[in-house]
């Protein structure tokens, strides 16, 4: 799930309990080398839209994301 980064920066500020420019900062950080399954994009669809895509999704897909970043090797310290 991400949206745009404009909008990420406006729900942090409206959240209030977040470190302003924190979630911007890490925008490209938190998704580097991920592989989805499904990736919803909140700035198009609402929340409920959202999780009505990812039920139908599970529903119908085997999930695969996982076992693509363990094969594709990445960083296995787990501590």
């Amino acid at each position: 799930v991400r949206c745009a980064p404009d909008l990420l920066e406006a729900r942090e500020g409206a959240r209030g309990d977040r470190t302003p420019g924190q979630a911007v900062k890490q925008y490209n950080v938190v998704h580097r080398d991920c592989v989805y399954d499904l990736e919803v994009d909140t700035s198009d669809v609402s929340a409920a839209d959202g999780a009505a895509a990812i039920l139908t999704h599970i529903a119908i897909h085997r999930p695969r994301a996982f076992a693509a970043m363990r094969d594709a090797g990445g960083d296995q310290d787990n501590s």
